[in-house]
């Protein structure tokens, strides 16, 4: 087994089935609403983000494999200290297992690698709430198309070893922080349920749970035309910062032209905006197409034309800046 997928190999089996490390430094301390318990958590900040539906603060994207963790670990625990509290129409969660190896030996019969080439479904015994476990669906996709780049990026640290056991030990304390979320809060209480509906939201790149009403720059009172913005001037910034996190292409800033809203909704806003782009690659300047969606006026998702399947979450505090209305020429 190469040295790559034997470091993203331990990193998937440390975060799948708890494997220890070297716990992460501990947040601040935060000040929490009295219907939401959450003194003595390590990632207490971040709980507290995703409670009080502060997205545009939360430093960290639905895309991570850590917000992965966080998000299976809250199924596992609620599941376990909270099953009488489940819908009646509750799933039960799967995995895939392996039931086919293939196993290579040298001229001598000792066996020198062996991987597997056949999986299956098999449940779990651990149940969850169809919704929640529909936003998991959406993020194990992600993950299995991220999968690469994943890989790449953490090849690419300075230490790459350091690097992987650091999210293991991240994960570690992600899966103890749901647990004792679980523990110190009752299953049915209001803020828990609240905190539960924004991690869902959050999941699916959705607005949180009681957001103020959008603002009448993506969705303007009834007599009001709805009004275009630049969006060649905001898909620029868009695309910028997700390039920051490509590895093998480098964006040529500024590039962004043929912009184009495809579809509408009944009201004028944008369903869907089309653009292309320059970038740098293996075979030299070559241009990429780009699509961001909108939900309801509100941007939504990036998809790429090298993985059209991947929803890739447009920076929060760029599309706040949309929704202000800062793109109007």
């Amino acid at each position: 087994m190469t040295t790559p997928v034997r470091i993203f190999t331990v990193l998937l089996v440390a975060l799948l089935l708890g494997g220890a490390g070297a716990p992460p430094v501990e947040g601040r301390k935060v000040n929490v609403s009295d219907s939401l318990s959450t003194t003595g958590l390590r990632n207490e900040a971040l709980i507290v983000q995703i409670y009080r539906g502060r997205f545009a603060s939360i430093d960290l994207e639905r895309e991570d494999m850590r917000f992965s963790v966080l998000y299976k670990a809250y199924l596992n625990s609620y599941s376990r200290q909270c099953r009488a509290h489940l819908p009646p129409d509750k799933v039960e969660m799967t995995r895939q297992v392996c039931n086919r190896e293939r196993v290579t030996k040298d001229g001598w019969g000792v066996e020198i690698s062996r991987s597997c080439v056949g999986w299956e479904t098999v449940g779990t015994g651990l149940y969850a709430d169809p919704d929640m476990y529909e936003a998991k669906r959406e993020l194990d996709l992600l993950q299995a198309s991220d999968a690469f780049r994943n890989v790449i990026g953490m090849l690419s640290a300075d230490d790459p070893l350091a690097n992987t056991m650091n999210l293991v030990g991240e994960a570690t304390v992600l899966r103890e922080d749901m647990a004792k979320l679980l523990r110190m809060n009752a299953c049915d209480s209001p803020g828990l349920r609240r905190f539960q509906e924004n991690l869902r939201l959050f999941a699916l790149s959705k607005r949180p749970a009681g957001a103020a009403a959008p603002s009448a720059t993506v969705s303007p009172p009834s007599g009001f035309q709805f009004e275009d913005q630049n969006y060649t001037r905001f898909i620029e910034d868009l695309v910028y910062d997700q390039s920051k996190s490509w590895v093998m292409n480098r964006y040529l800033r500024g590039s962004t032209s043929n912009v184009s809203v495809s579809s509408r909704d009944a009201r004028g806003r944008p369903v869907k905006v089309t653009a292309q782009y320059l970038y740098d690659g293996f075979s030299g300047r070559s241009r990429g197409s780009v699509t961001l969606t909108f939900d309801e006026g509100w941007p939504k998702c990036l998809y790429f034309f090298d993985n059209p399947a991947a929803c890739r979450t447009p920076d929060r505090r760029i599309v706040a800046d949309y929704v202000d209305g800062t793109y109007r020429d």
